[in-house]
């Protein structure tokens, strides 16, 4: 399931490109991380099994796991 998932990182991370937090996800199951949002918006698009979702949001660096096409106020 493709989904947006929001990242709580500090200026310095998202400029890096958050190596560490991206290899951790891939770990947690995500797959096909599209990250070109990750420094202006801390937000990365990815491949993530239904029954990984929860594994994902439970991953402190994570704010929101959400379904590409459903938009929320911030």
């Amino acid at each position: 399931m493709q989904m947006h998932i929001s990242l709580k990182l500090d200026a310095q991370e998202a400029e890096r490109g958050a190596p560490a937090l991206l290899q951790q996800l891939e770990e947690a199951g995500v797959q096909q991380i599209d990250a070109k949002h990750l420094r202006r918006f801390h937000l990365i698009s990815a491949a993530v099994p239904p029954e990984r979702v929860d594994s994902v949001r439970a991953l402190p660096e994570v704010l929101d796991v959400t379904p590409v096409g459903i938009v929320k106020a911030i």
